[in-house]
């Protein structure tokens, strides 16, 4: 599946009607409607997008405006929706890789519209989203280092209730430890946490030394 993020107007005529095929074939997968494709990195912006299948509808409206252009015919009514989206997020740098993609396609099947293209710098406007990604990105690890410091501090105190006989309370700090890493989190991970743990100097109470709480 290739969705271009570049206008359409720049395609040729097997990559428009490549492009039209494709296009359709998402609007049924953000439809529903298919058992493939779900998890396709091209319909990630769309997924993105508070009305997917409208920002899909608008994107087809816009190679169907391309093809008509073209004298195409391709078939309006397939559209399922266009909520008339003007703006679908996606980053300069993926632009960029699929310009120089296409035009390598485009060098083997139609060199004289690729002699045409080479030197083009595009100016399709792009929203800026990498820096959200990348703040995205920041914020999750910062969260999950914010569990892993408080299972350090669960574990620390089980085994210090545990060193002590106490073992209620221990199983108290057991259970804390093990809501604290995500069932699904990599054992390895895990493995490393309870490494950190152990290697603890003992102290009157470790995890106040550390710094660290349950809150």
């Amino acid at each position: 599946m290739r969705i271009w993020t570049f206008h359409p107007e720049y395609l040729d005529r097997q990559g428009l009607l490549a492009l039209w095929r494709e296009s359709l074939l998402a609007q049924k997968v953000l439809r529903g409607l298919t058992r493939g494709y779900r998890a396709h990195p091209q319909l990630t912006r769309f997924k993105a997008h508070p009305d997917p299948v409208g920002a899909i509808g608008s994107y087809l409206s816009a190679v169907h405006a391309e093809a008509e252009v073209r004298d195409y015919r391709f078939d309006r009514s397939k559209i399922w929706s266009d909520s008339h989206v003007n703006i679908i997020s996606e980053t300069d740098g993926q632009l960029i890789y699929e310009w120089n993609h296409f035009l390598r396609k485009l060098e083997s099947r139609n060199r004289e519209q690729f002699d045409s293209l080479k030197d083009l710098k595009d100016h399709v406007q792009v929203e800026k989203a990498e820096e959200e990604r990348r703040d995205r990105r920041r914020r999750d690890f910062a969260d999950q280092g914010d569990a892993y410091l408080g299972y350090i501090a669960s574990v620390a105190r089980a085994i210090r209730a545990e060193e002590a006989g106490d073992l209620t309370q221990a199983a108290e700090h057991w259970h804390a430890a093990s809501t604290r890493i995500d069932a699904e989190s990599a054992s390895g991970q895990r493995a490393q946490m309870l490494q950190l743990v152990v290697a603890y100097e003992p102290v009157d109470d470790p995890a106040a030394d550390a710094g660290l709480t349950d809150n």
